[in-house]
């Protein structure tokens, strides 16, 4: 299909002739019959059309005039041709008619509108300017299809037609609607699009009818500001100018503003067009990259303003609960007896939260089969004006339960009167006590010496109280020193598989480590230690806190939470070890589906700007560390936090987050608790340090500084203070205040609970809040602290890395470190905090010519030398053990990985339940290390036998059996037991993706640098980043098939893992040119991938599902697997 212009007839005719003179030497000819032509010019103001024809392979072919059109890919054009869809939209709607007219089942039926008749709309919607007339009668003709399919009567509302059938409706959409839909995501994916010739034209084009519209040349945030149908201004006037995408597509958003909240915006720094989604919680940015993803997201947000206009409704409102199983359901019910309101269809669209109307028979008040319910028509099926409203479940149970189960309804209601702080006290604690919580009471005793005795004392084997890390087990459970072949006992089988069912981790402790650890020093020196370190903790006043800009939208910490932003936090919270007054999540979930009153609660509590005094009560289990069990520094304190405060601080916690990221408050280099993958950048960052300080022989200087109990030691007035000063709205500080003000805390010793100790210091660990409000208040001190020169990385300067209270200074020059040292721990004294020297480490060396050497000086902190790393020792950083000339030796921990895989294999636990703990719980342990350490293949090689013959005893396996078997995922047959030796070359490729594709500018920057070093060091000249491309596809050919002689770092063990899984699956690294970022295609069939950089944590998952496609076609090959 080819289309050529001209700028006049004779330069067309030129280029037809060529085409065709050169199409007649391939062997190919052109059909002048089915050719045709348009040709028009300008005599002043005037349009005439030329009446030349012309010639293709010497005929002359038909020329398009006046009304006439052209059919072109699908769409027909014309000079004046007036575009009428009419026909088409007939033919459509005659289809849905006759599919709904067939014996197809009722989902066939929609099944089949969807996606074999309105899906033939789809391109002309997108691709020609369709009337909303031509789709009037389609629309009617949906609605009333898709009412009778789903058996609603003719009065429902139509958006129970339009709502997705995972929500209960039909899917058939608004066509009116969706035309609008298409015309934004259009218009924005042209303008978006990757072809420099379609966006430049776009942009062109739009400047040109803006242009038009006020009479100048426009900004480009003026053309955002017309597409999203600004009418005050220059933007008021009439433009008398021609219909055109642009043009349309700002009426369709003037349209769709009546339902949904979006608006076109203006990237300056990066020259493109955004359309910003305001959807709650969560709204959304959508970039060129993720253009395709427009016409999804505002249909998504459409079907939420259809349910949200449903719910408004009373009788068409969607419910919440499954009706035959709540207490003001028994109604539906006689002596037992399930009426039509248990099929299955009702209990489905109950589960998803939204009932069709007619979803029960109708009976008369005389019927036996319905017990009355109070409504003024006395019961009767029909309502007090004598219409059918009680034909649907809203309309019977409106008048109690109006969306809301009775007892939601209840407590909002009285929610809504709750005026003072005790009011919101009482409020709560019947609220707890009603959805199964215990009486707020003190834990243990007074702090009275003289009734030291009066503890309620605990068996020594007693498991903690659904601690997962403190879980306890019978002492008939196996322990890691035992043999692993057992005698079968039936009773401790059922035992333990009922407790991995309830919990996993707990089941896990069990099997691996026996009975419970517990702390066995003087509960007398337990409570007096925590009484210190919950002391106050005062700051100096002459700390000078930082000051920052103003922040801005300060309104994302400060507006009422909504029903949908809490629950979608509690949905996501698992259950753990409950607080004082016993709540699990799973309370909430059943009987506040939706988070209607918790919600209801936490806007109080924003509002009075008061918490529930049981919020501030904690139950704390202490938890061994390594080192010795009777020292109490080697013991950390867990907070279990009653559920209600930690999901409000979980929201608050989200909030401030967002907040802090908006506004800039926490710097690059702090990583700690954030969305990034923090540890590995960090970890590489400082591999990458000194690799280059030894590839370039630069000085180094590094020193890991460690924080006493920081989190248990911040002052509280400090953290106030540094909130303040970061523009934390002032409301949101004083719920802050509330929560610490008079938070107590009771200690789990061997004898029992001490009594309440005052927690006047510290954030409490276990609270979702602590780790934002710790890094707030820890910015104040890496900011002010740090000012000697840092380490030149590849140009940039590294002074810190920072992971929460884990720190990392680095220097050119044992001089510049020690300065810096000695700032950042005068500034943290300041505050309250102090260094712990016997914790913290140094690293320094140099070089004189190409000869290095240690430096002898230690470094001091707080006054007292720490270790100084030499030779082979190493320092352990964020999970990873790092040294000068340290070299990896990671067996020990992969034996002590075999060795917990052949405890659970050798378990009473049921083999589904093995495969779970093993990938789960034991595997997991070794994923952070596969990807931030350099682990060798001969560490994980009895980990791999041992994972074949156990995945092959629990399938029932013979032992010649494919190995493939077990690698392959549960879901096809298999233990889904990874082969690790491929697994880390998964990783190895991952990782390096990741460090490339990094959103933190240094990460990236200095990824590539030092793969451009490393490839450099092969060819012996600087290399292209294809180039780059080509070392990391494992290239042999030309220059980089001479050895560099160079060291081992994350892009040569990258190169060698790709050659080793190119014999298994298919894919390459590419550089894209234009957007300057690497890619990885990977060639899986039939529908190849490219991994651009945002989505780069796809990678793993993506190979790792190539490797299961080898492995399947591997045992096709196999006669007898």
């Amino acid at each position: 299909d080819l289309l050529l212009l001209g700028q006049s007839p004779v330069d067309l005719q030129d280029n037809i002739n060529s085409i065709c003179g050169v199409a007649a030497l391939a062997g190919l000819r052109f059909k002048p019959s089915k050719c045709a032509s348009l040709s028009f010019n300008y005599t002043g103001n005037k349009r005439s059309i030329d009446d030349a024809s012309f010639l293709v392979a010497g005929m002359r072919i038909r020329n398009i005039k006046g009304q006439e059109a052209y059919k072109y890919l699908g769409v027909r054009v014309g000079l004046s041709y007036k575009q009428d869809n009419t026909e088409f939209f007939q033919g459509i709607t005659r289809d849905v008619k006759l599919v709904a007219a067939s014996p197809l089942a009722p989902w066939q039926k929609l099944t089949a509108i969807r996606a074999h008749v309105l899906s033939r709309a789809e391109f002309l919607c997108r691709n020609s300017h369709i009337q909303k007339r031509d789709v009037a009668d389609l629309d009617k003709t949906l609605i009333s299809t898709g009412k009778r399919i789903l058996n609603l009567p003719t009065r429902a509302n139509v958006n129970l037609v339009h709502l997705s059938t995972n929500k209960g409706g039909a899917a058939l959409p608004h066509f009116r609607a969706l035309l609008d839909v298409h015309a934004i995501s259009h218009a924005f994916r042209l303008l978006a699009s990757d072809d420099q010739l379609t966006s430049d034209v776009a942009f062109a084009g739009l400047r040109g009818v803006v242009r038009k519209k006020i009479l100048r040349d426009p900004t480009p945030s003026e053309c955002a500001e017309f597409l999203n149908g600004n009418k005050a201004g220059d933007f008021a006037r009439e433009s008398g100018d021609l219909s055109t995408l642009w043009s349309r597509a700002r009426q369709a958003a003037d349209r769709l503003f009546k339902f949904i909240k979006f608006s076109w915006t203006f990237n300056e720094e990066l020259g493109c067009f955004n359309l910003n989604i305001y959807r709650s919680p969560n709204p959304v940015c959508v970039v060129p990259s993720t253009a395709g993803l427009v016409a999804r997201l505002l249909r998504d947000d459409l079907e939420s303003f259809y349910i949200k206009q449903l719910s408004s409704l009373v009788d068409q409102g969607k419910t919440v609960e499954v009706f035959s199983q709540h207490p003001a359901s028994n109604h539906f019910l006689q002596a037992g007896d399930f009426t039509r309101f248990c099929d299955w269809n009702f209990i489905h669209r109950a589960r998803l939260g939204c009932l069709q109307l007619n979803a029960t028979m109708r009976f008369s008040k005389r019927n036996p089969k319905c017990r009355n319910f109070s409504h003024p028509s006395g019961g009767d099926s029909t309502g007090p004006t004598g219409d059918s409203n009680l034909s649907s479940v809203p309309g019977v149970v409106g008048p109690v339960l109006p969306f809301l189960t009775k007892f939601q309804k209840d407590w909002s209601d009285r929610i809504k009167v709750v005026g003072s702080a005790s009011e919101l006290e009482e409020a709560y604690s019947q609220f707890i006590l009603s959805i199964g919580g215990k009486p707020s009471r003190r834990r243990g005793r007074p702090r009275n010496p003289a009734r030291r005795n009066t503890r309620r004392h605990l068996p020594s084997a007693e498991p903690a109280e659904n601690s997962t890390s403190a879980a306890g087990s019978t002492p008939s459970a196996p322990s890691a020193g035992e043999p692993l072949t057992k005698r079968y006992d039936p009773v401790e089988a059922s035992r333990l598989q009922k407790l991995f069912r309830a919990n996993q981790k707990k089941a896990l402790q069990s099997i691996l480590s026996g009975p419970p650890r517990y702390c066995e020093i003087s509960p007398d020196a337990v409570e007096d230690h925590f009484v210190r370190v919950f002391s106050e903790n005062p700051f100096d006043p002459t700390f000078k806190f930082l000051t920052y800009d103003d922040p801005v939208a300060s309104h994302l910490i400060t507006d009422h939470m909504s029903p949908e932003e809490v629950w979608d936090k509690l949905r996501a919270l698992k259950n753990s070890a409950p607080g004082p007054d016993g709540i699990f999540y799973s309370n909430f979930k059943s009987r506040d589906p939706g988070a209607h009153v918790l919600s209801a609660f936490f806007n109080k509590v924003l509002d009075l700007s008061t918490v529930p005094s049981s919020w501030k009560e904690a139950k704390v289990v202490l938890i061994p560390k390594p080192g010795d069990p009777l020292d109490i520094s080697n013991w950390r304190p867990v907070s279990l936090l009653n559920t209600g405060g930690k999901v409000f601080s979980s929201v608050l916690a989200a909030r401030i987050s967002s907040w802090a990221n908006i506004n800039s408050r926490l710097s690059p280099f702090q990583k700690g608790f954030r969305e990034n993958d923090g540890c590995s950048e960090h970890n590489f960052i400082l591999e990458q340090a000194i690799t280059g300080a030894k590839r370039h022989h630069l000085d180094l200087s590094m020193a890991w500084l460690d924080l006493e109990n920081a989190f248990g030691s911040v002052p509280h007035r400090f953290i106030l203070e540094a909130l303040g000063h970061a523009g934390v709205p002032s409301s949101t500080v004083a719920i802050i205040s509330a929560i610490y003000t008079g938070s107590t805390s009771t200690i789990r010793t061997s004898a029992g609970w001490t009594g309440p100790i005052p927690m006047r210091a510290g954030v409490r660990q276990g609270c979702p809040l602590s780790a934002i409000l710790f890094n707030l208040s820890l910015e104040q001190i890496l900011r002010t602290g740090i000012s000697a020169p840092g380490f030149r990385l590849y140009g940039q300067e590294v002074k810190c890395l920072a992971y929460a209270d884990d720190l990392l200074l680095l220097g050119q020059s044992p001089v510049d470190l020690q300065d810096n040292i000695n700032s950042i721990c005068g500034v943290a004294a300041l505050a309250g905090l102090r260094f712990k020297p016997s914790k913290c480490a140094s690293l320094s060396f140099n070089y004189t010519g190409n000869k290095r050497s240690i430096d002898d000086a230690s470094f001091l902190v707080a006054g007292m030398r720490i270790r100084n790393i030499k030779g082979q020792e190493a320092y352990k950083y964020l999970g990873v053990r790092v040294g000068l000339s340290y070299k990896q030796d990671n067996t020990e921990f992969f034996q002590g990985i075999t060795r917990d895989v052949k405890l659970v294999a050798a378990s009473p636990l049921a083999p589904w339940q093995k495969l779970t703990a093993i990938r789960a719980h034991v595997l997991s342990r070794a994923e952070f290390l596969c990807r931030n350490s350099h682990i060798q293949k001969r560490d994980v090689a009895d980990l791999d036998k041992t994972l074949i013959s156990t995945g092959k005893r629990i399938l029932n396996l013979p032992t010649r059996a494919n190995v493939n078997l077990v690698h392959l995922s549960t879901n096809k047959g298999g233990a889904a037991l990874p082969h690790f030796r491929a697994l880390l070359d998964v990783h190895a490729i991952s990782h390096a993706f990741r460090l490339l594709a990094s959103d933190d500018q240094l990460t990236s920057d200095v990824a590539f640098a030092g793969l451009r070093g490393v490839v450099r060091k092969k060819i012996l000249r600087d290399p292209t980043p294809s180039e780059c491309a080509e070392f990391l596809n494992g290239n042999k050919a030309g220059d980089f098939a001479r050895e560099s002689g160079d060291l081992s770092t994350l892009w040569s063990r990258a190169r060698q893992a790709a050659d080793r899984l190119f014999k298994f699956i298919k894919f390459s690294w590419t550089f894209n040119e234009e957007l300057g970022c690497f890619n990885l295609n990977i060639y899986r069939s039939p529908n190849p991938v490219c991994v651009v950089p945002s989505t780069a944590g796809l990678v793993a998952r993506l190979l790792r599902d190539d490797l299961e496609s080898f492995y399947i076609k591997q045992l096709s090959s196999l006669v007898d697997q």
